[in-house]
């Protein structure tokens, strides 16, 4: 009963303050963000990279030119990037010009456009993605000194492809990036470990016990993978990283001596070595990715000893973790995938010394109920804690910085979730169909909310938004249909097209001074009865106007009152500090959302408060639900404390 009260009491919307609104701004903003609709300029289809309109992502091509030139720019904006599938599979063209603004080109743009020939320009090209021209006719390549990164198979199956020109600073080639091709070929007559830059990018013609040339820096991810005739491995001295399944199935390997010089191990390095029993990793290793070490004899004989397997205080694996798991205390680091699809863990305990949790660490560990992540821990990786189907609880400290996509991702038992202002941007799908989430709090110091970061959250009805978050973006809050009636913070300024798609019970938006855009298709504006309130003179009722729905005006005295919290010396005229206000539990001079949160997580028993003075509302030396009460009246603005 504490608990739903509490729940209840935090749930709450704000009234704001004054903020003056451009009057010649545009009543309705254009559909903006990446997810807008492709528009078409000559041969191109195209949208734009962000809200902002700073940069344009070419579509699709939709002429017949064998010669195709890219613009550099379309109305202006900037052409930085060509997307996935673009100009896949076009066999007509012969060139292609990229313009120097191009920064990205993204997986599988110009596969199978088999009658490719040749690349001009792209001088400012920092990212070539996956198979971006793999099965071209290209036969000499000359990379910008401006790359970055040559994604997996990014020129793979090119066979006429014989010269390749790389740039000195170029050290991210990823796996199978030249495959089947004429220079591959020839590099491999010429020696079996094949170097660019100090990277090995290739070793499938390897056999027997190898050794690494001194000054390789880098195994290539893939480099050695699936070659069976490899039975042992020497390194260099030299050596810093191991790449992504750089010896993966490799079956015959035995013993692995990793050299004082590396730091990485990435993902699936050595996953599948089945015979690999003796590993020596030294101290100097500071990251191993997920399932480096998967299906080895040495991973095994790990496990039987501890099912918390740690290196180097890293946890690389859980996975037959059982009931209740605690995670020793000298942990900074879980590895990603280390818990990879426990559904055997009820309840986790993580320690103070605990910095980052990796990608899916705790991934579809449907049976753990609750989560508590201690202060210190920064980052929170993509899908940490994805399809955790039992999870009622998590308390996220104020010391996250980051948060991963899809990290809390069908956590459908979770009922409430406070971000903390440390977080600036909530990324997309962070919560997507968490099905019984009720109340959303984010606090201030949180910037953007990302495109379909809360869609599917069916239950959702209440929003605490602070006024430090100034866009939401596209189709955010999709599908939440138990929105019935929303108050927005000042300080909000743009709201993306199709934020609250299908939200059809919403019939009252309230919108601030500082709203400088909002489309026609982020709300269901031609739902029955709909209502907008906000100011005269403001965005708000310029909207109203122009898609036709009733507006109401908020009265001056419905704003919350503007209170200081210095006071000032009638003699000396200097500022006097006042007290710590009751109800302040941040210290920050200010009563909020924030503080809200911090007192309903101390009464909870979650993450006590330091001074517990100022959470004694009532003055009756007890902090319970009443105080907790009569603060959120105060913040809503319903029955002042002083």
């Amino acid at each position: 009963m504490t608990k739903r009260l509490i729940t209840g009491l935090i749930a709450f919307v704000f009234l704001f303050g004054s903020t003056a609104f451009p009057q010649d701004k545009a009543v309705i903003a254009p559909c903006l963000t990446a997810n807008a609709a492709n528009t078409e300029d000559g041969n191109f289809q195209y949208s734009y990279t962000d809200t902002t309109m700073s940069g344009i992502e070419i579509q699709n091509y939709l002429g017949s030119d064998t010669n195709v030139v890219i613009p550099s720019e379309i109305k202006g904006i900037p052409v930085v990037s060509i997307k996935r599938y673009a100009f896949m599979g076009n066999t007509k063209i012969t060139s292609i010009t990229i313009p120097n603004t191009v920064t990205t080109i993204s997986w599988q743009a110009f596969q199978d456009c088999t009658s490719l020939t040749s690349i001009n320009g792209a001088k400012g090209l920092q990212v070539l993605g996956s198979f971006a021209f793999k099965n071209t006719a290209l036969k000499r390549l000359v990379l910008p000194d401006s790359i970055t990164e040559v994604g997996h198979q990014a020129f793979a199956d090119c066979k006429d492809l014989e010269t390749i020109s790389f740039p000195s600073s170029l050290t991210d080639i990823r796996g199978m990036a030249f495959a089947n091709t004429k220079w591959l070929r020839n590099k491999q007559s010429q020696n079996s470990v094949v170097t660019v830059n100090g990277i090995v990018i290739d070793g499938q013609k390897c056999s027997g016990n190898i050794t690494i040339p001194n000054g390789v820096i880098g195994i290539g991810d893939s480099a050695f993978a699936n070659n069976k005739q490899i039975t042992g491995v020497r390194f260099p001295s030299s050596l810093k990283t191991i790449g992504s399944f750089a010896f993966g199935c490799c079956e015959y390997i035995k013993d692995l001596n990793v050299p004082g010089s590396v730091t990485t191990i990435k993902y699936d390095a050595f996953k599948s070595c089945y015979e690999l029993e003796n590993v020596s990793i030294p101290k100097s290793v500071t990251y191993i990715g997920g399932e480096a070490f998967l299906g080895t004899k040495w991973l095994a004989n790990q496990q039987a000893k501890d099912p918390v397997v740690v290196v180097n205080h890293m946890v690389i694996d859980g996975r037959n973790c059982s009931g209740r798991v605690v995670i020793p205390n000298d942990v900074s680091l879980i590895c990603e995938k280390a818990f990879y699809k426990n559904d055997r863990i009820k309840d986790i305990s993580l320690p103070n010394s605990l910095r980052e949790i990796g990608s899916e660490a705790f991934y579809y560990c449907t049976s753990i109920r609750e989560i508590i992540i201690p202060d210190g821990v920064t980052t929170i990786g993509q899908g940490a804690f994805n399809n955790n189907l039992s999870l009622k609880y998590v308390d996220i400290p104020n010391s996250v910085t980051e948060i991963g996509m899809q990290a809390f991702i069908e956590c459908k038992a979770l009922p409430e979730i406070t971000i903390p202002g440390s977080l600036e941007e909530i990324p997309i799908e962070a919560f997507r169909n968490c099905y019984s989430l009720k109340v959303l709090n984010v606090e201030s110091g949180v910037r953007s909310i990302s495109h379909y970061a809360f869609e599917g959250c069916s239950a959702l009805e209440e929003l605490n938004i602070a006024g430090s978050v100034k866009v939401i973006g596209g189709y955010t809050f999709k599908d939440c249909t138990g929105l019935n009636e929303i108050t927005f913070n000042e300080g909000l300024e743009t709201i993306a097209p199709y934020a609250f798609q299908n939200c059809n019970n919403i019939r009252t938006i309230t919108l601030p001074k500082s709203v400088k855009a909002v489309t026609t298709t982020a709300f269901n504006f031609s739902t029955e009865g709909f209502k907008i309130r906000g100011y005269e003179g403001t965005f708000a009722q310029k909207l109203a106007k122009k898609i036709n729905v009733e507006f109401e005006a908020i009265e001056k005295t419905d704003e919350p009152d503007i209170t200081d919290d210095t006071t000032t010396d009638s003699e000396s005229g200097s500022d006097i500090p006042e007290e710590p206000k009751k109800g302040d539990m941040t210290g920050d001079g200010i009563i909020n959302v924030s503080d809200i949160s911090k007192l309903a997580a101390h009464i909870k028993g979650k993450r006590l408060l330091s001074k517990a003075v100022n959470a004694d509302i009532n003055g009756d030396g007890k902090v319970n639900v009443t105080d907790l009460s009569k603060l959120a009246a105060h913040v809503k603005g319903k029955r002042r404390l002083f």
